[in-house]
C-alpha cells in the first residue's frame, strides 16, 4: 500500500506479507498510526449460507492513544461498511 503525493513525496503504509487466493490477505506496516513500532492487517474471506463474509483485523505493536483507536475503528467500518459496499454495488466513491 502506497500513497504518493505531490513533488514525488510518498510513504508506504503496508505490503503484503500472506495470500491465500480467495481466502486471506495479510499485510503488515506502521498504517500511518504515529508512535507504532509494527502493525498487521489480516483480510479473511469466508462463504455463508447468503454470499461472503470479510473479516478484517487490523494489530499494532506500539503506543496508539484511545482516541486514535477509535478513529480507526470508525474508519474501518466506513470503508468497509460504506465505501466497498458502494463500490461493489458500482456507486461512485
Amino acid at each position: 500500500m502506497i500513497e504518493t503525493g505531490a513533488g514525488g513525496a510518498g510513504v508506504i503504509w503496508g505490503v503484503i506479507d500472506a495470500i491465500e487466493p480467495g481466502k486471506r490477505l495479510y499485510l503488515n506496516g506502521w498504517f500511518g498510526v504515529q508512535g507504532v513500532v509494527a502493525g498487521r492487517v489480516h483480510f479473511d474471506i469466508s462463504e455463508t449460507a447468503t454470499g461472503s463474509r470479510l473479516l478484517v483485523q487490523h494489530h499494532a505493536i506500539g503506543p496508539v492513544p484511545e482516541d486514535l483507536n477509535t478513529r480507526y475503528r470508525a474508519l474501518w467500518r466506513r470503508i468497509l461498511g460504506t465505501s466497498l459496499r458502494e463500490h461493489l454495488a458500482g456507486t461512485p466513491v
